[in-house]
């Protein structure tokens, strides 16, 4: 995708995505450890460190992918966010083959980073300098707790001549469900036509505080282009109604002109089992942008100052693998569809569910996946408003101006 915003293009997600092996990357040790560490640095949602948890989920999948026999996809994860990922620091993955089967194959994958610090002597001045150096943490992490640990599950295809093929859909959201049911937001205008989804999807932000930054930061969202349609004439958040809130966004994959991931959905390119898996990572990456804001938003708290933060997140793909891919014959992105809502949720906790949809012109759609993630939602009792945060902001740089002069 190009930016006509004077920022610098997003990066493609194959670059998103790279490793470094550590340990065999072209097979497992003996006691079944493969080890990668990333390579490009994490976005960050926000104005802070704190790396976006998908990229951490979508990179796990990636290296669990590097672990396993030609055909092997990647069919379901379950991910836990054990502690907040920094964008400054690589991502060391620990993939633990769990086992290998005819059909279907196990990993587990760890997530750690480590900093060390070590101390140097210049030799331009007297002065000890402190020079701190990022190391892979292959001794260290056994000492430290995982930011992140995952479950991911693949299956190769079966001998369709062995069983039926069978394939449904819940028949309230088969043929048709998009149009019929989101027709007055979706008719008339293109995915393209939809805005950028914003750095944090929270009108506190995006209407008010600092807009123009979210934004920036919504824009320079790397990896995988979002547009969020905008639900004004189909949700309302009222909060008796909340199971009633839906959120569409669409979103495809960003390349770059030495991206070639055309595939042979007929599975005789021998880069057919790379090239979907890594579109497989580009779904789950993209199932976890601003997700737990569609509860917020549901609930009626966008104006609240919040932040929101995952527990779990499991992807569960559907059908056949060749659905996953990303871009047509030719090479080219097309877009997918993510419909999502809220339920459930309490003790402070709400449930994020959704539905990846594969989206034809001719009103065949096709569900790829369905999606939950648990996530805290925590209201402070003393939570300001917007407006009330406007006003706070307002008297602090009213009394700044009056102390300079």
């Amino acid at each position: 995708m190009s930016s006509s915003s004077g920022l610098a293009a997003p990066l493609p997600f194959y670059k998103l995505m790279a490793l470094e092996a550590s340990e065999l990357p072209l097979q497992m040790r003996s006691d079944g450890l493969a080890t990668f560490k990333s390579m490009a640095r994490a976005w960050v949602p926000g104005t802070g460190n704190t790396a976006f948890g998908g990229h951490i989920y979508a990179q796990a999948a990636w290296a669990a992918s590097k672990t396993v026999v030609e055909g092997m996809i990647i069919h379901n994860m379950t991910g836990f966010f054990v502690l907040p990922g920094r964008a400054d620091l690589p991502f060391t993955y620990k993939v633990r083959r769990v086992r290998d089967g005819g059909i279907y194959c196990l990993r587990a994958v760890e997530v750690y980073q480590t900093l060390v610090e070590e101390r140097s002597e210049s030799t331009t001045s007297n002065a000890t300098k402190q020079q701190t150096s990022l190391t892979e943490g292959l001794t260290e992490a056994k000492d430290m707790a995982p930011c992140f640990t995952a479950t991911v599950s693949f299956k190769r295809r079966e001998d369709p001549g062995r069983y039926i093929h069978f394939r449904y859909q819940t028949p309230h959201v088969s043929a048709g469900h998009l149009r019929k049911t989101y027709g007055k937001v979706l008719s008339g205008r293109r995915p393209e036509d939809q805005p950028i989804a914003p750095g944090i999807d929270s009108i506190l932000w995006t209407r008010g505080l600092e807009a123009d930054l979210w934004e920036e930061t919504g824009l320079r969202f790397p990896g995988v282009e979002v547009r969020k349609v905008d639900m004004a004439s189909s949700s309302t958040g009222n909060p008796d109604r909340v199971g009633e809130w839906r959120q569409l966004s669409f979103y495809r994959l960003i390349k770059d002109d030495d991206d070639d991931d055309a595939v042979d959905v007929d599975g005789d390119d021998s880069n057919t089992t790379s090239t979907l898996n890594l579109h497989a990572c580009a779904h789950l990456y993209a199932s976890d942008r601003n997700s737990l804001f569609v509860i917020t938003n549901a609930l009626n708290l966008a104006d609240q100052l919040l932040a929101p933060t995952s527990l779990s997140h499991t992807v569960i793909f559907h059908g056949d693998p060749a659905a996953l891919s990303m871009c047509d014959r030719q090479g080219r992105p097309i877009w997918f569809l993510q419909e999502a809502w809220t339920e459930n949720g309490g003790s402070n906790r709400g449930c994020h569910e959704s539905r990846l949809w594969r989206c034809d012109d001719d009103g065949r759609d096709e569900i790829i996946a369905t999606t939950k993630q648990d996530g805290v939602i925590r209201v402070p009792a003393d939570a300001l408003s917007f407006e009330e945060l406007e006003q706070q902001i307002e008297r602090r740089r009213t009394r700044s101006g009056k102390a300079k002069l």
